[in-house]
């Protein structure tokens, strides 16, 4: 999970951006520009080229924790991401961001997704911005979780609440339908072998 804030304090605008993986911030920066364009009345700037799916799979490595309890470590193995399972060595596929399958027979009906855990630093932080923004200044946030599941990012149900409570409090949310660039780069990869 990452957080990236940047903000025009001139003109009173800031953005949040909430991500689940990395990135380089080229989204938070241009709904900056956007909400700096609206506000002078220019034409509204073209989006950034889409960001590519993790190509490292060092960006996965390490150790996690299953939901059972078990530590499950991941290794990048030249361009492959593995699992050391009882002493084998099982090759990982990418089937969409953050997730991963295989055609293990003991693991073939999990998929494996990566999660962030949440940080209460972070979480606090991201809620001071939204507050002392409320009412004050313009803010846009960007994400694909479902308000509903922002609870399992900022990992406290009454925080998560009051945040989105500020937040859609005369707020314009504008959702996005079609299929994910990194959903096609994968399938237009997976064809390809």
């Amino acid at each position: 999970f990452q957080s990236i804030l940047v903000g025009d304090l001139d003109d009173g605008l800031g953005v949040v951006l909430l991500a689940n993986g990395p990135t380089d911030g080229s989204f938070a920066e241009f709904s900056l520009q956007l909400m700096q364009a609206a506000r002078a009345g220019k034409p509204l700037p073209a989006p950034p080229p889409p960001s590519p799916l993790v190509s490292d799979p060092a960006d996965y490595a390490g150790v996690y924790q299953a939901t059972d309890g078990r530590q499950l470590k991941f290794r990048a193995v030249g361009s492959d991401l593995v699992l050391d399972y009882n002493d084998q060595m099982v090759k990982l596929a990418l089937t969409g961001p953050d997730q991963y399958c295989t055609r293990h027979p003991d693991l073939s009906e999990f998929l494996l997704r990566f999660g962030r855990q949440a940080s209460k630093a972070g979480a606090e932080l991201l809620f001071d911005v939204i507050a002392t923004a409320y009412e004050r200044s313009s803010v846009v946030v960007t994400t694909i979780l479902p308000f509903e599941n922002w609870t399992e990012v900022l990992g406290n149900e009454r925080l998560t609440g009051a945040a989105l409570d500020r937040l859609t409090h005369r707020c314009h949310i504008l959702e996005t339908k079609g299929e994910s660039h990194r959903l096609k780069e994968a399938k237009r990869r997976r064809r390809r072998h």
